[in-house]
């Protein structure tokens, strides 16, 4: 079986846009000690002296990448045509780990194009 894979110029680099985006704030430093999505919420939640949903509801200031990620699990955006939507829509717990982040909850459903 043979086969021939043509890509597609505009859709490979929104890709590779999306993929280094997630290296970029997801990734450690050789030592091991933060990450900038860890180290942005910290921040925050010291600037703030406000606490996010942890692990079993638990209050904390302590959070961590993996712990944000499991808060955003089952959420699809849909689109149709050039609308797009969040379905479920955010809950209390993930605009407030958005918040943290200082990201703007737009971000999934009005993406901007690589430059």
């Amino acid at each position: 079986m043979l086969a021939q894979i043509i890509e597609d110029p505009e859709a490979a680099a929104l890709k590779r846009a999306e993929a280094g985006c997630f290296v970029l704030i997801s990734n450690r430093p050789l030592d091991g000690n933060w990450n900038l999505m860890q180290r942005t919420m910290r921040i925050h939640l010291e600037r703030t002296g406000n606490m996010l949903d942890g692990w079993d509801g638990k209050a904390t200031d302590r959070p961590t990448s993996f712990m944000m990620t499991t808060k955003f699990i089952g959420i699809m955006v849909v689109a149709v045509g050039p609308v797009r939507a969040l379905k479920p829509p955010l809950t209390a717990v993930q605009l407030a780990y958005l918040k943290a982040l200082d990201v703007s909850e737009n971000v999934f459903v009005r993406p901007r194009s690589p430059t």
